[in-house]
């Protein structure tokens, strides 16, 4: 192999893994944000103080998919995912 082979495949290996790191990095981001936003649902879900039957249950679990799908390349200026702000203005009328 010559050193130009050499080279060329030096670098396409480390750029392979420097882009599968950097994909693993996301992707755990992904979950920890994901994680975040279940806990803010649940949270509006709990502070809900009127009795809820299944179909109260299952409308707002819908809102909330397509509120999530709607926003879900929106940030807010913190950086935080736009989605939490509408269910912490849901949980605020919740809880009223």
């Amino acid at each position: 192999m010559g050193q130009n082979q050499y080279f060329r495949r030096y670098i396409i290996v480390n750029y392979n893994y420097f882009c599968l790191k950097n994909m693993e990095t996301f992707l755990v981001g992904v979950q920890e944000e994901l994680k975040i936003v279940e806990t803010a649902y649940e949270g509006l879900i709990q502070s809900i103080r009127v009795s809820m039957d299944e179909k109260d249950r299952k409308n707002i679990r819908e809102a909330y998919e397509i509120a999530l799908k709607a926003h879900a390349n929106q940030r807010r200026k913190s950086g935080d995912p736009y989605i939490l702000h509408p269910i912490a203005v849901a949980r605020i009328c919740a809880e009223e």
